[in-house]
């Protein structure tokens, strides 16, 4: 459950101090969010590299659909930090951001499923 008190976003993210500051709480989600998006290309880079050899398919497909969790990671983080901006400006940002990160998304499952379906094709 999460509670507005004097601005700043309070419950969203119980390991922090109660008396951080709004923009103390919105740049560690956004610092999060921005660490998941990291993970996210890795996975996605590895599950497309050619240099990797004979890797089998379900384990191709498996770094994608890690790379798709950490998308969503990202995306539920980039949310949270929407929701405590006070600023416009920066929710627009964010907004932004989240619409790369579902653009992302859809070329990774794009990419999951055609996977399924060469491996299924064999």
């Amino acid at each position: 459950m999460k509670h507005r008190t004097g601005g700043a976003l309070v419950g969203a993210q119980p390991a922090l101090a109660m008396g951080a500051s709004n923009s103390d709480l919105l740049a560690v989600l956004i610092e999060r969010a921005a660490s998941h998006q990291l993970q996210a290309v890795k996975w996605l880079r590895l599950a497309r590299d050619p240099a990797r050899g004979a890797v089998p398919l379900s384990a191709r497909r498996a770094l994608v659909l890690r790379g798709l969790g950490h998308i969503a990671d990202a995306r539920r983080l980039l949310g949270q930090a929407a929701r405590g901006a006070d600023s416009p400006e920066l929710r627009t940002v964010i907004a932004q951001r989240v619409q790369q990160l579902d653009a992302a998304a859809v070329r990774a499952e794009v990419m999951a499923e055609a996977l399924t379906e060469r491996a299924l094709d064999r």
